[in-house]
């Protein structure tokens, strides 16, 4: 199981991910600074479908980037292959829960 999640495909989408974030969150911090100052601002800025579009694939590569960085610190700490298995698993399902979150608040 080890042999099948350790290698170069990870390290790109880290990187690949990284860069990505790297360029679009300058944007977001600076639009939520400088124009969202109330509850109906902020809605404004969400319901743009623009803005939806990167929130959403900024959330995508924020999972994956997550994702890549805790299961590579798992692998290089957790030993037992069982524990290892029950923390991949319990990491995974909890990424899954925050994007399912963000994604309702975003769209309902």
């Amino acid at each position: 199981m080890i042999a099948r999640l350790t290698g170069l495909k990870a390290w790109v989408h880290q990187r690949i991910s990284a860069v990505f974030l790297m360029l679009v969150m300058p944007y977001l911090i600076w639009q939520i600074w400088i124009n969202i100052t109330d509850y109906q601002s902020l809605q404004i800025f969400v319901s743009s479908i623009f803005n939806q579009i990167l929130l959403v694939i900024t959330a995508i590569f924020l999972l994956i980037h997550s994702w890549v960085g805790l299961r590579d610190i798992l692998l290089d700490y957790i030993w037992n292959d069982k524990i290892l298995t029950f923390l991949l698993s319990f990491v995974a399902t909890g990424l899954l829960v925050i994007f399912i979150w963000f994604l309702t608040l975003l769209f309902f």
